[in-house]
């Protein structure tokens, strides 16, 4: 809940830091992650907490976190074009804050 609520925060351009900008930087292109990987392997760079078997790693979340910047924001397709070291900057939408919350509390 912690990380979706920094997520949401970054989002809207909340963080320290970011003054009011809703801008991202992404280490790694959301455009070259491997959704069919991700699915069938549960390892990573390393779990935390436990084995990858039973646990996510930081590959894993930041899976969650594209896929969730691409439902809050308006623009999100836009993720999975973005040249790499390119800023993004989240239009973000309420309408697609609130579908999000329906479909992870539904």
């Amino acid at each position: 809940c912690l990380n979706f609520r920094w997520l949401v925060c970054a989002a809207r351009g909340k963080l320290p830091g970011q003054a009011l900008r809703p801008e991202l930087v992404f280490a790694t292109r959301p455009g070259d992650l491997q959704v069919l990987r991700a699915y069938q392997r549960r390892e990573g760079r390393g779990c935390i907490g436990g084995p990858c078997e039973s646990h996510y790693s930081p590959e894993h979340v930041f899976f969650a976190e594209v896929c969730a910047l691409s439902a809050l924001c308006a623009n999100g397709g836009e993720l999975f074009s973005l040249p790499a070291g390119q800023r993004f900057e989240c239009h973000f939408s309420a309408g697609g804050f609130e579908a999000l919350v329906d479909q992870l509390t539904g």
